[in-house]
């Protein structure tokens, strides 16, 4: 095989001078390596060489950035105490201190002495505080009688009639249409209240005061006062053992009745019991006048109120 030199003369293949004189022009520049495969295959990669020496020391790179703040350290242990300081000005006067106990009386001194002469008189000290009243003094004469005064208004009349009654319900749920008989009497000097019919019947003409206080149980309560068949004032109560109650004021004439009623059998949930009294109540707060009984005996006036 021939080559060619650089002069362009072909020259024999002497294989290792003809490589050692090409791989010497690569070196120098004469000719690329490229311009030297075309004629020469590449061949196997050759055995991994041993690495080579470590190179010098590469410069200094930038500062990293700040870290985070560590955590605070253990606090160290207290120092020496310091010198003594220079004395101080003085401070401010402190407050008085408390009074102390009183000292043991001392002994009793001698006295070599005589009473002196008498001084000049001192002036007047002023007026004493006035001193406590004295004991009543005896009674004075009597007076002369005085004029006869203008005559006075009438004073009310104060007849001997009185009329007051109050009874408990015995009997719960009483029957509707009728008046209500509150059996259990406490109280009816004059008579006038009948106990078994439940009426009160008025003695005489003249104001009188009437309440009742009845209980609901059970059922819906509808109850009223009635004056001669007349409703006069009404009351609904429908909640167990809850109170309906009234207190009113009536003119009556003489033989005029007053008693309690309930509405109907739906609506009579009138009770009583141990715990629960219903109550029916009145009395003559005055009459109207007192010249029906003038120059007559308190006797006549009970006999004339109790008869029917």
């Amino acid at each position: 095989m021939l080559i060619r030199s650089l002069s362009g003369e072909p020259e024999p293949d002497t294989r290792y001078g003809v490589t050692s004189i090409m791989l010497c022009q690569i070196w120098t520049g004469q000719i690329r390596f490229d311009q030297w495969q075309m004629g020469h295959p590449r061949g196997d990669p050759g055995v991994e060489g041993p690495p080579g020496e470590q190179g010098p020391q590469g410069d200094a790179g930038l500062p990293g950035p700040v870290g985070v703040r560590g955590l605070p350290g253990i606090a160290g242990s207290t120092g020496t105490p310091g010198q003594k300081g220079e004395k101080g000005d003085i401070g401010l006067q402190g407050t008085p201190g408390k009074e102390g106990q009183k000292g043991e009386e001392g002994p009793e001194g001698e006295c070599n002495c005589h009473d002196g002469l008498n001084g000049i008189d001192g002036q007047d000290g002023p007026p004493g505080s006035k001193g406590d009243q004295g004991s009543p003094g005896a009674p004075g004469e009597d007076g002369q009688k005085g004029e006869l005064g203008e005559q006075g208004f009438p004073g009310p009349c104060s007849p001997a009639i009185q009329s007051a009654f109050s009874a408990l319900l015995d009997n719960v749920y009483p029957m509707p249409g009728s008046p209500v008989a509150f059996t259990r009497v406490l109280y009816n000097m004059q008579g006038n209240y009948n106990p078994d019919m439940g009426i009160y019947t008025a003695p005489i003409n003249g104001t009188y005061v009437f309440s009742y206080s009845v209980v609901a149980f059970s059922r819906l309560l509808k109850v009223g006062m009635f004056l001669n068949f007349r409703p006069v004032i009404k009351s609904t109560e429908p909640t167990d053992l809850a109170t309906a109650s009234q207190l009113v004021v009536l003119h009556l004439s003489m033989g005029d009745r007053v008693w309690i009623q309930v509405k109907d059998t739906f609506t009579n949930g009138m009770y009583a019991s141990s715990e629960s009294s219903s109550s029916f109540s009145g009395f003559l707060l005055h009459p109207d006048s007192c010249d029906l009984f003038q120059g007559v005996s308190e006797e006549d006036v009970l006999r004339f109120i109790r008869q029917d």
